[in-house]
C-alpha cells in the first residue's frame, strides 16, 4: 500500500513536469475494461523512479490509467519500465507513443505464456 502511494505520488509529480510517453494497453480488441484479463495469473509490472508496482486482474490499470479506445493509456515520464506477462488466449499489445508529435516509438505483442519488457 505504501509503495502505491509512493508511485501514485511520484507519478503526480511527474505530471507538473512533462509526461512525454503514453503507453497504450489492450488485451484483444474488446473494451478497457477488459484488459486486465490479460492479467488473470500473472502482474503487468511498472517501476518509475526506482518504485514498481503490480496490476492484475485484482488491482486494476485503471488505477494509474484511463480508458481510450479498446484499450488503457498510462501517462509514462521520460524513464520507466513495463514488465508484463500474458495469461490469456487473447493478445496483449502495448504501444508507447511520443506525446509531443503522437509518434508510435515502440509496438509489442505477446500471446499467451509470453512477455513484453520495456526499458525506456
Amino acid at each position: 500500500m505504501l509503495k502505491s502511494v509512493l508511485l501514485s505520488l511520484s507519478l503526480s509529480a511527474t505530471t507538473a513536469q512533462a509526461m512525454p510517453y503514453t503507453a497504450m494497453i489492450n488485451c484483444g480488441e474488446s473494451n478497457p475494461h477488459f484488459v486486465d484479463r490479460c492479467f488473470s495469473e500473472s502482474d503487468f509490472v511498472l517501476e518509475v523512479e526506482g518504485i514498481e508496482e503490480k496490476y492484475n486482474i485484482d488491482r486494476s490499470l485503471l488505477t494509474i490509467g484511463y480508458p481510450h479506445g479498446t484499450g488503457i493509456a498510462i501517462e509514462l515520464p521520460e524513464h520507466f519500465s513495463i514488465n508484463a506477462l500474458n495469461t490469456n488466449n487473447e493478445i496483449l499489445s502495448i504501444e508507447v507513443i511520443r506525446n509531443d508529435d503522437n509518434s508510435v516509438i515502440l509496438r509489442k505483442k505477446a500471446s499467451r505464456n509470453n512477455s513484453i519488457n520495456i526499458i525506456y
